[in-house]
């Protein structure tokens, strides 16, 4: 897939709010005799710059302006008709703008329809190592007078927007939700409560999560039960519900909140999770694709003839909580340490080139990352290969390391060379 794509995707609706700002500027600057040519020129290069589609998009909320430019030149601005055109005008153009915005949040433009080919092929176990890393089981309660008791459940992956295309193969997965995109973040949001309670439930308990993040799908699951069941109708019902948030890890309310909402709040007991007896390769493939990543550290040094050297790392951190899970995986690869340093985060990392070469590498190979983490994994592949063969006590070594590296991060923005890596 072409991550450019995705990316125009992920940004089509601040284009919209663009265009619109730009809408005003032209009306004015051509009602006093500039060119409309001249004004239209430097955005439709930008445009066509950011994409075939952005432009489409512009266009579909220029066509108002354009009528409304070449008709408003002969018209008096200060007529009770004039007024009423510019009015109205200006309000078709945002309701178009709206409408194309609206319908892009929900992925149904572009490169995002179901079965899109060249989204990434997902498995249900690669979808539950990444739900243990980056899913999300919300619990929320309305906020107006009449809804304030009544429980809303939602499933939320929320990512970086440069790997929206995984987020649109999640959808295609499960055949229902949306993706919606916010500034730098993309989230893949499900909502419909039949869809929640018939679809996610029954995945989920298929493939139960092996973090800490298992205790909460499992009350998150009675609220859904609760709610589709029609019971969260009745104060009793969303008492149930709010006494299984507040023992939730949930972002979707604050526990103060709900001891206001609800002042005999009692918190409900939650599971402890035990790691797997086994784990799942597709799971650990997933897992490491939200919370893994690979990373090195330049730093300077008297020893050597170029002041400098370079410490590669493989890691994933959790909750201390999950430092089981993190120890299995350690003795899974067999090879690397705990970092138990922060009384709050334990860490699994692994720092020897050739454990990495020959064992972290090849497992990712056969086991795909699969995310826009897949792109740093085949720079940190290239990265380790010079160190392995002592390039990193060059200069012109450091200095390609250095470069390289530039490309390793997960809130880059997508470049052609960052889609095209070394070879």
């Amino acid at each position: 897939y072409s991550p450019k794509r995705d990316l125009i995707v992920a940004n089509l609706y601040t284009g919209h709010i663009l265009a619109k700002v730009c809408v005003g500027f032209i009306w004015v600057a051509y009602l006093k005799g500039t060119s409309l040519l001249v004004l239209t020129l430097p955005l439709l290069l930008l445009t066509m710059f950011l994409g075939l589609e952005l432009l489409i998009a512009y266009l579909q909320s220029y066509i108002f302006t354009f009528i409304t430019c070449i008709t408003i030149k002969d018209l008096a601005l200060n007529s009770l008709l004039g007024f009423w055109f510019i009015l109205f005008s200006y309000m078709a153009i945002v309701l178009v703008g709206l409408a194309i915005r609206a319908w892009g949040i929900k992925g149904r433009c572009l490169n995002t329809k179901a079965g899109t080919p060249g989204l990434p092929d997902l498995s249900g176990s690669w979808i539950w190592g990444f739900t243990d890393g980056d899913g999300c089981f919300s619990v929320s309660f309305g906020s107006s007078a009449k809804t304030w008791y009544r429980p809303r459940a939602q499933f939320i992956i929320r990512i970086h927007y440069s790997d929206i295309a995984i987020l649109f193969a999640i959808r295609d997965f499960f055949g229902c939700g949306h993706v919606t995109t916010n500034g730098t973040t993309a989230s893949f949001v499900v909502s419909r409560i039949k869809d929640l309670a018939l679809i996610l439930v029954p995945h989920f308990i298929k493939f139960p999560l092996c973090t800490q993040k298992g205790a909460d799908f499992l009350l998150w699951a009675k609220v859904v039960n609760i709610i589709y069941s029609k019971n969260h109708l009745t104060l009793q019902g969303a008492t149930r519900c709010a006494n299984i948030a507040a023992s939730m890890n949930n972002k979707g309310v604050k526990i103060e909140r709900l001891y206001k909402l609800f002042p005999n709040l009692v918190p409900v007991s939650r599971s402890l999770i035990l790691p797997p007896v086994v784990l799942d390769l597709a799971w650990l493939a997933g897992f490491v694709a939200a919370d893994g990543s690979f990373s090195f550290t330049f730093y300077k040094s008297d020893s050597g003839d170029i002041g400098m050297k370079v410490n590669p790392k493989f890691g994933i951190t959790q909750h201390s909580k999950d430092t089981a899970l993190l120890a299995m995986i350690k003795d899974f690869f067999g090879c690397g340490n705990l970092d138990l340093s922060n009384p709050d985060y334990s860490q699994f990392r692994v720092g020897a080139i050739d454990d990495l070469l020959f064992i972290i590498v090849p497992y990712f190979v056969s086991n795909s990352i699969q995310s826009i983490r897949s792109v740093d994994f085949l720079y940190s592949v290239k990265m380790l290969q010079i160190i392995k063969n002592q390039g990193h006590l060059t200069r012109q070594g450091m200095d390609e390391l250095i470069r390289l590296n530039g490309f390793i991060n997960q809130r880059r923005r997508v470049t052609f060379e960052a889609q095209n890596p070394v070879k």
